[in-house]
C-alpha cells in the first residue's frame, strides 16, 4: 500500500491527499504489465485448473480486485461449497486494483477459453475510488497515466533525435511528471464535476453490459455483484469509524455508488429470464452488521470476508 493508505480515499487538495512519496508502491510485483489485463496479478496456474477439471470438480472462477485476488476468499468459498456437498474447486482470477473493464478483459483473455462451470465477479469499489485519486479517466487502469509518462519522456515527436539522447528519467522527475500529468488529465476530464461522475457510472454500466452479453453469448453461468463498501455500513466499530474517508469523499461515494447500483439493476433486467445470469447488489450488505467487517473503505476483515463469501455461495447454490 501507500505510505499513507488514506490517500486512496481522499480528494486532491485534501490534507491527506496523496503526495509523490506515496506512490512508490506502484512498482509492486503485482502491477507488472500484462498485455491484455493491465496487471499480471497472481492467478491460479492453468495446470491446477486443468487438474481440477480432470478430477471431475465443479470449477468456479472468481474475478475481482484485491478483495478477491489477495484476501483468501477463494479458498473460503471453496470450503463453504464443500460444506454444502459440492465437489468444487474455486480458482483465483482476481487482479489487484482491477476495475470492471479490467475484469471484462480478464473474462475475455483468461476465463472464457477455460470454460469454468461458474464465474463470480465482484466489482465496483475500484471503479469509484480509482478515478478520484489516481488516473481520472473513467474505466482506465489506475496507473495508466504513469505508463504514458514513460512513453512521453522518451518519445521524440519530431524524430530529430533518438531516445538515448534524452535526459535521464530520475525517480524525482518521474514523480514530478506523473503528478503534472494527473493535474492535466483532471482539468481535461473535468475532475469532480457532475459530468465526470456521470461518466464513471456510464463507463461502469458499459462494462457490465458487455460482460453479461459475453457470458450469455458464451453460455457461461455468471454471478455479477456490486461490492460492499464501508461508508454504507450504518453501525461502525471504532476502528471502522477511524477508517472512514473525509466527508466530501463519503458524499461522492454515495452519489456515484447510487448510480452504479441503478446501472447494475438496469443491465440485470435485460437478463431477468436467463437461467445462467445472477446479479446481486451487495453494496449495503453490511448495513446492519455490528461486528468489525472492514479494515478500510474497501477491504474486509475475516468477519467481513465470511459474510461476503456466504452471500456469494447462496447466489451459486441453485446451480448445484
Amino acid at each position: 500500500m501507500t505510505a499513507n493508505p488514506r490517500a486512496w480515499y481522499t480528494m486532491p487538495g485534501d490534507a491527506e491527499a496523496a503526495k509523490p512519496e506515496d506512490f512508490d508502491y506502484t512498482f509492486y510485483p503485482h502491477y507488472y504489465p500484462d498485455p491484455f489485463v493491465s496487471y499480471v496479478g497472481q492467478p491460479t496456474p492453468p495446470g491446477q485448473i486443468a487438474s481440477d477439471r480432470a478430477a471431475g470438480k465443479t470449477c468456479v472462477r472468481m474475478l475481482g480486485d484485491s478483495t478477491i485476488a489477495a484476501s483468501g476468499i477463494c479458498q473460503q468459498v471453496e470450503g463453504m461449497l464443500h460444506g454444502h456437498g459440492w465437489k468444487a474447486a474455486v480458482h483465483n482470477a482476481g487482479v489487484i486494483a482491477a476495475n470492471a473493464n479490467i475484469m471484462l478483459s480478464t473474462m475475455i483473455h483468461r476465463v472464457v477459453d477455460s470454460r469454468p462451470d461458474i464465474t463470480i465477479i465482484v466489482s465496483g469499489g475500484i471503479d469509484a475510488l480509482s478515478p478520484l485519486q489516481f488516473d481520472p479517466r473513467p474505466g482506465y487502469p489506475h496507473i495508466h497515466a504513469l505508463k504514458e509518462v514513460f512513453f512521453e519522456h522518451f518519445y521524440d515527436s519530431a524524430r530529430s533525435s533518438i531516445w538515448i539522447d534524452k535526459p535521464p528519467l530520475t525517480t524525482d522527475k518521474l514523480r514530478t511528471d506523473y503528478f503534472a500529468k494527473l493535474a492535466s488529465l483532471r482539468r481535461e476530464y473535468q475532475h469532480l464535476s457532475p459530468a465526470w461522475e456521470m461518466a464513471i457510472v456510464e463507463t461502469y454500466r458499459g462494462a457490465i453490459r458487455k460482460t453479461l452479453a459475453l457470458a450469455v453469448g458464451s453460455n457461461l453461468k455468471l454471478v455479477y455483484a456490486l461490492a460492499p463498501l464501508l461508508p454504507f455500513k450504518q453501525s461502525r466499530t471504532a476502528a471502522e469509524a477511524a477508517a472512514l474517508p473525509p466527508a466530501k469523499t463519503m458524499a461522492y461515494l454515495a452519489r456515484v455508488y447510487s448510480g452504479m447500483s441503478r446501472a447494475l439493476a438496469d443491465e440485470a433486467a435485460r437478463y431477468k429470464d436467463s437461467p445462467n445470469i445472477r446479479v446481486a447488489d451487495l453494496h449495503a450488505l453490511f448495513a446492519h452488521e455490528k461486528g468489525e467487517a472492514f479494515s478500510d473503505v474497501i477491504h474486509w476483515t475475516p468477519l467481513g470476508r465470511t459474510v461476503v463469501a456466504n452471500a456469494l455461495v447462496e447466489l451459486v447454490a441453485p446451480w448445484r
